[in-house]
């Protein structure tokens, strides 16, 4: 005689699967919002500038001098350079930034004040330019034996931003000489006094204006 058995199973156990249109519904809606936040990360300005090594670049082919005695030179002269532009980063690429240890982040304000234009821009890094072109003169004269005194007499500031820190405190033609007591010769040194100091703080600047020195207070940030 044939043996018959009973199966009891559950409600649970014999449910149908899930629809496979509310599968696809899942993977659409996931889809979506990895869209969403690649847009996010690519469009998504921050306040912050890259800064990382530029392309390196033999000179010895490329300087050229006339009318004075020269000669062969038995190593290599290159010119370093150093990457940055101008334009806030992206989300997406302040996070490829901050992940390389060969870029450095800095505060855009920090180099590019508020307000300022491509021609201050541009002005501002011929001075630069031109500060290590004397740099680059007393170095070779120094090598070569002779003895030299680089002097700088501060920071020459040619326009006020309007509606910064410094509008109505600082004037066109002041010459900054010190930054809270410290002596500023060349513009890098009031550059890496500022950099040094914390956001908000006041900062006493020791100005030459017009022949007088005066001291003037002007909030960073």
């Amino acid at each position: 005689m044939a043996d018959l058995s009973t199966i009891e199973a559950s409600p649970d156990a014999l449910a149908a699967p899930a629809p496979r249109r509310s599968r696809w519904a899942i993977a659409a809606a996931a889809l979506l919002l990895a869209g969403f936040v690649l847009i996010l990360l690519a469009s998504v300005k921050v306040p912050y500038l890259a800064t990382s090594p530029g392309p390196v670049l033999e000179v010895q082919g490329i300087v050229e001098v006339a009318d004075v005695p020269s000669f062969e030179g038995e190593g290599e002269l290159f010119l370093l350079t150093i990457s940055r532009g101008s334009d806030p980063l992206t989300l997406f690429e302040w996070f490829e930034a901050w992940r390389d240890p060969a870029v450095d982040l800095v505060e855009r304000d920090l180099v590019i004040p508020e307000g300022t234009t491509s021609d201050e821009r541009r002005r501002r890094n011929l001075e630069v330019m031109e500060g290590s072109q004397q740099l680059a003169v007393a170095v070779a004269l120094d090598r070569l034996g002779y003895e030299v005194g680089v002097v700088g007499n501060g920071a020459y500031i040619t326009e006020v931003t309007a509606g910064g820190p410094a509008d109505g405190i600082a004037q066109p033609d002041d010459i900054v000489v010190a930054f809270d007591g410290m002596p500023v010769e060349f513009v890098q040194d009031l550059i890496d006094a500022v950099r040094g100091s914390e956001i908000g703080a006041n900062a006493t600047l020791t100005v030459d204006r017009a022949g007088e020195l005066e001291d003037i207070v002007i909030a960073l940030g």
